[in-house]
């Protein structure tokens, strides 16, 4: 159980981590968007591979990390060091302690490795089989479990690679391997997502302390993370609503609706190029939480506008990316 849980966190956080370096991201924004890479990296390679014929591997999103960590160190010669000042370690401690809350909420009366018997979960559990046969985790190619022969179709297969990827590394069984992998996905990507979120929303004010406070209270509602894990079951559904948090944080960021500290801001490729991959990612776990950012992030973008064009006679406010 506990390597199972120990692979599911590294294949969710550790390619994110890894491209979020290379990238130049630090501090919160290395924290927040380093499941959203993951989820991006280990996608994204299972299309690309997919039509070479070549099998999909848990080491695989790893790999392409850190190849884009040597092509950047080739570019710039060096790499800023990664500082562990205090306040990050206690974030990271905060958003580590609720995800183990958030798993013993879930798993607390039920064995972890327990297969889920809704309709859905079963048909989850035989994709995650379905990756593990054929090496094809493709999202062009999964639909083509429960309807052979079709032609080219898409269902996104972000949340089986990531479970697939678990049961390479560990060797646990798909159940387990599921259930770790919502657990990571809980601690990985919708809990630091929610601090990302809060600190980026309140700007340069009371910023740590937002982040302390808004990794516990990300677990207490039973809308998220909770409630697709108990109807459907729809684990790619709460996979791309886990990306909401960091992607609303993305366009706080990108709209400048709120003033953030010199110190963390985002150059404006790096911020393009984070926003692409987190576009990836959510359209790869589901494309219906892209719907749920739309509706989200109109008052963002309404409040964008106001400030953008105010009233006739006074000079407008630069936006855009930051």
């Amino acid at each position: 159980m506990i390597a199972a849980l120990a692979g599911a966190v590294l294949i969710v956080v550790l390619p994110g981590a890894v491209a979020a370096y290379a990238l130049g991201l630090r501090g919160l924004h290395l924290l927040g968007l380093a499941g959203p890479l993951s989820v991006a990296l280990t996608a994204g390679i299972a299309v690309l591979l997919a039509p070479l014929g070549i099998p999909f591997l848990w080491w695989q999103p790893l790999a392409a990390a850190v190849l884009v960590l040597v092509v950047r160190v080739a570019i710039r010669r060096r790499l800023p060091a990664l500082p562990l000042s205090g306040w990050g370690l206690a974030v990271l401690a905060a958003i580590a302690a609720s995800g183990a809350v958030a798993g013993l909420i879930a798993f607390g009366g039920v064995p972890l490795g327990a297969v889920n018997s809704t309709y859905d979960g079963i048909f989850h559990l035989n994709a995650v089989a379905y990756i593990l046969s054929t090496g094809d985790g493709s999202s062009f190619d999964l639909y083509r479990m429960t309807h052979p022969g079709t032609d080219l179709e898409f269902y996104p297969a972000a949340w089986h690679d990531l479970v697939a990827a678990t049961v390479q590394l560990t060797g646990a069984p798909i159940p387990l391997a599921t259930n770790a992998t919502w657990i990571a996905v809980t601690g990985g990507v919708w809990i630091p997502g929610v601090v990302y979120l809060a600190a980026t929303a309140f700007g340069d004010r009371a910023r740590v302390l937002v982040a302390l406070l808004a990794a516990p209270l990300a677990t207490v509602f039973a809308a998220a993370p909770y409630l697709l894990l108990d109807w459907g079951t729809l684990f790619p559904t709460g996979l791309a609503y886990a990306l909401l948090p960091s992607g609303l944080a993305l366009l706080v960021l990108v709209l400048r609706v709120v003033p953030q500290p010199d110190a963390a801001r985002l150059g404006p490729l790096v911020l393009i190029a984070c926003a692409a991959l987190w576009t990836l990612a959510a359209g790869m776990s589901h494309p219906r939480s892209l719907f749920g950012l739309v509706v989200l992030g109109l008052p963002l973008v309404l409040l964008w506008g106001r400030a953008s064009w105010p009233a006739s006679g006074r000079t407008p406010r630069a936006g855009g990316v930051c």
